[in-house]
């Protein structure tokens, strides 16, 4: 498959075209879906996402015969035709289901369309009419990879070239190639290639489907491959023949060169009659039973099937597998640390459990000598209180009610004895002569034990007789 064929898709122009302005037409067109495609391309999220990227401002183009009145093909050049229309810069791009002539649903990337449909009027008649959706050819960047048991060339990159329009009679290369790789067998093929012939008589260019079918077929490669590797004639005119061609694949055939008994890939160019080599590649052929050859499949599709990958693989990952002996001693090293830190936890429990018994014993405690402190306290709050009612009572008879009343309700700020001198000096503010010292006055003490009350003093002393 070359460039021109991974550059060309089939894209449609559905729904009813409607006015823009007085001389432009929109419409949508559906262009492409995600996956497997018939032609044996690939198109993955990540480049459908690209791909988009670069649909705006990318011109619908044509090649009108006015004799026909309908549209042709490609042309042998792109730049043949004209200009019918441009997808805008906001395409109102979205992802749509449509179901396919096949009976399966797939989800489309479709985006509007702007016509000139005042400008030429062929333009009106683009609605519904096949397209080809054109990649610009040298952008496009990918690998043939093995899906299955068929090789799929995987876009990487590319953009938009143009959207062309073709006419009803018209198979777009694309849709073509693939249409006909759908058939069963070799006479179905033939039966319908007679049908298509004998229905159109008049293709043009690429659509001449003889032209796009008959092309050489493997065993016809495998012969022209042999001619083209044995190119030597002796004098007598016979060919001298040094290689044989063992396989012959899309790209490459292997062959072995008999007078240095080796292998080579010989890459080559297949026309449309005759096959050009372009260079030859030294290869090894490996001795291996069919376990040993799964293995090695196995191995090449791990490594982007190429085994040119696998040193580079293998590398990377004795890299992994070191990391991960590292990282096995770190877990092995973080498991013995939370095994020493499990084993001082349960030790740090089990000292807290004891000093939780401790620390409710010590609280048992404490509450009883709090209740024995609040009894002692009350028991010499009690002996305070009487002590100091005897003192008061001492002052009754040389006070007044009030004030031994005041000194009653009073009494528990006071000590005993600041109450004693408080109701003293109250006794002198009430009667100051009691405290005067007199000549004579007659009394003598009875004995020498005097009380702390003004009574109790007084009674120690009697009138002193003349």
């Amino acid at each position: 498959m070359n460039k021109e064929q991974l550059s060309l898709f089939q894209v449609t122009i559905f729904e009813k075209l409607e006015k823009y302005n007085d001389v432009i037409s929109k419409g949508r067109c559906r262009i492409f879906y995600k996956g497997k495609n018939r032609n044996y391309t690939f198109i993955s999220d990540e480049f459908a996402e690209k791909l988009i990227s670069t649909i705006s401002y990318t011109p619908i183009k044509g090649i009108y015969d006015s004799d026909d009145e309908d549209y042709t093909d490609h042309g042998k050049k792109r730049t043949m035709g004209r200009i019918y229309g441009v997808v805008p810069e906001n395409p109102n791009f979205a992802w749509e289901k449509h179901k396919d002539e096949d009976g399966i649903e797939r989800e489309y990337a479709c985006v509007d369309v702007l016509l000139y449909t005042a400008l030429y009027k062929e333009a009106e008649i683009i609605n519904g009419k096949g397209q080809s959706m054109e990649l610009y050819a040298n952008s496009i960047k990918g690998d043939w990879k093995k899906l299955g048991d068929k090789e799929y060339y995987y876009y990487t990159d590319a953009c938009f070239l143009g959207l062309q329009v073709l006419g009803n009679d018209v198979e777009p290369c694309f849709e073509g190639a693939a249409f006909y790789s759908l058939f069963q067998s070799m006479k179905e093929f033939i039966s319908e290639i007679e049908k298509y012939n004998k229905s159109k008589n008049n293709l043009k260019g690429e659509q001449t489907m003889s032209k796009l079918l008959f092309k050489l077929s493997d065993d016809d490669k495998r012969d022209k491959l042999y001619r083209a590797l044995n190119t030597e004639v002796d004098e007598e005119g016979y060919n001298s023949y040094y290689y044989s061609v063992c396989s012959v694949y899309d790209e490459y055939a292997i062959v072995y060169e008999y007078s240095k008994e080796k292998y080579y890939r010989a890459y080559y160019t297949k026309g449309e009659e005759d096959v050009t080599i372009d260079r030859k590649e030294e290869c090894y052929i490996i001795d291996v039973n069919a376990v040993e050859l799964s293995a090695l499949k196995n191995l090449r599709t791990l490594v982007g099937d190429t085994y040119e990958k696998v040193d580079e693989t293998y590398s990377a990952l004795s890299a992994k597998v070191l990391e991960l002996q590292n990282l096995d001693t770190k877990i092995k090293e973080q498991e013995t640390e939370i095994a020493t830190l499990k084993t001082e936890k349960e030790e740090a429990e089990s000292a807290k459990a004891t000093t939780t018994a401790d620390y409710s014993k010590a609280k048992e405690k404490i509450t009883e000598l709090e209740a024995s402190l609040e009894t002692l306290s009350s028991y010499k709050k009690n002996v305070e209180l009487e002590a100091k009612k005897a003192i008061i009572n001492n002052y009754v008879e040389f006070l007044s009610d009030d004030v031994i009343q005041s000194f009653i309700t009073d009494a528990e700020k006071y000590t005993c004895e600041e109450l004693d001198m408080k109701l003293t000096y109250a006794q002198k503010k009430s009667n100051p002569n009691a405290f005067q010292k007199t000549e004579n006055s007659g009394m003598i003490p009875k004995d020498d034990n005097i009380p702390s009350g003004i009574n109790t003093i007084l009674d120690k002393y009697e009138k002193k007789k003349k």
